[in-house]
């Protein structure tokens, strides 16, 4: 076959992927030219007998292998497809159309450029142009080599460092992990960082740290101890009565001397106030004031104890500790363990009243004769002398009676009178 026929289809079949109706044109071209011999040595070209842009490789193929790979794909990889080197987009050729001008034993067929290693435009350039329009990608300039994409700048604050294309330039080298660098973290023992223009930069220190040494590489220095309580080289001054503490990062009470309290919660005078005062007795704002006493004591800081007591009270049970009890109670009337209640002898009902036991009721045929309340009601009242009540007695002239009832009764004259006016309340009997 005609060498020039012969190299014009190889090229349209192997690298131009065209259509049916492209592919039967080129043929159609060489239709008067002698069939080749199957058999023949003619049926493949001595590799060194091809143009460098039909298979000048040397293997008598052409465009296999790396031809519209990127970097270094395998000789099994499909055309177009990207190895290891870099992206492509792997697409082919596109929107061709015979070449009928000058270089079409070279190049058969005119196609829009792409990033695949050929000069698909057939302009003798190799992926310039629109091929670099495939190679877009974030914060970065793309561009295509050797049919691979890569990147040729990055834009503004961003660089590549994954090395992956396909992110483009990812990172940004303001920020405290890639500082002017790529994974240059800025890492101060104890600071605040941050990255300005690209250099790290102490800008504070973390909670309960600082930088007393004056060394800008760290914050090295705890200030809340009792020596740098809040800043450096600020000591807490010791406080009357009181140990002293900086946990939160500034002089504070952290215990009082025995027998003192922080009562105003003002650090700076310590622990001002004695416990042992009618005020503040054994804890603050705890006064030292018993009922039914005056002049209480709390000269222990421990416990108040009650004084004197008051006309009406008695320190009946319970110490000094707990104060005088009133005297006019059921249980302490008019003195201490006195009671005044239905407990009393034959009394039903009876109640202190300030200080004195009054009897409301005594029980059937008794009553309270001797003025003592205390004793109940120990007087019968069915008796000649106390007829019904203590004093009432029963004595009528002439005559028997009986209270046994507490009611009088005349049992009988005396011998020699009788009753004639029908009544004995008068004691006036007539005689017979």
């Amino acid at each position: 076959m005609n060498s020039s026929v012969d190299g014009r289809i190889l090229r349209a079949i192997s690298k131009c992927w065209v259509s049916l109706v492209f592919l039967a044109a080129a043929c159609s071209e060489g239709a008067d030219s002698p069939t080749p011999d199957p058999a023949g040595d003619d049926a493949t070209r001595d590799a060194g007998s091809l143009p460098s842009s039909i298979g000048g490789d040397g293997d008598g193929m052409m465009d296999d292998g790396l031809a519209g790979m990127g970097g270094e794909g395998g000789s099994d990889a499909p055309a177009g497809t990207g190895g290891s080197g870099g992206t492509s987009p792997g697409d082919g050729p596109a929107e061709c159309v015979l070449n009928e001008g000058e270089r079409a034993d070279a190049c058969p067929m005119i196609c829009r450029e792409t990033c695949n290693g050929s000069d698909d435009d057939c302009d003798g350039r190799v992926d310039e142009g629109e091929a670099a329009l495939e190679c877009d990608v974030p914060n970065a300039e793309g561009a295509c080599t050797r049919g691979a994409c890569l990147i040729a700048e990055c834009e503004g604050a961003y660089r590549d460092c994954d090395g992956e294309v396909e992110n483009g330039c990812e990172t940004s080298i303001e920020s405290i992990d890639d500082c002017g660098l790529c994974g240059n973290r800025c890492d101060f023992p104890g600071a605040l960082m941050a990255c300005t223009d690209g250099r790290c930069e102490a800008i504070g220190c973390v909670d309960d740290l600082g930088d007393c040494d004056d060394n800008v590489g760290d914050c090295e220095t705890a200030i809340n101890t009792l020596s740098n309580c809040g800043q450096c080289g600020q000591p807490c001054s010791e406080l009357p009565n009181a140990e002293q503490t900086c946990e939160t990062g500034s002089c504070e009470v952290a215990s009082c001397t025995e027998g003192f309290a922080d009562c105003n919660v003002m650090a700076g005078d310590g622990c001002e106030q004695p416990l042992n005062t009618a005020e503040h007795c054994s804890s603050c704002g705890m006064a030292c004031d018993l009922p039914g006493s005056t002049d209480d004591d709390c000269s222990s800081g421990d416990t108040c104890l009650a004084g004197t007591c008051d006309e009406g009270w008695d320190e009946c049970r319970g110490g000094r500790a707990d104060g005088c009890e009133p005297l006019d109670t059921d249980t302490d009337c008019g003195e201490c363990d006195r009671g005044c209640d239905a407990t009393l002898e034959r009394v039903v009902a009876a109640a202190c009243d300030a200080g004195s036991c009054v009897i409301a009721e005594c029980e059937d045929l008794f009553g309270d004769c001797d003025s003592d309340r205390f004793n109940g009601c120990e007087t019968p009242t069915n008796t000649l002398e106390r007829c019904g009540a203590c004093d009432t007695p029963c004595a009528i002239p002439n005559a028997e009676v009986s209270c046994e009832t507490g009611t009088w009764t005349c049992v009988a004259c005396e011998p020699g009178w009788l009753d004639c006016r029908g009544g004995l309340a008068d004691g006036r009997g007539t005689a017979s």
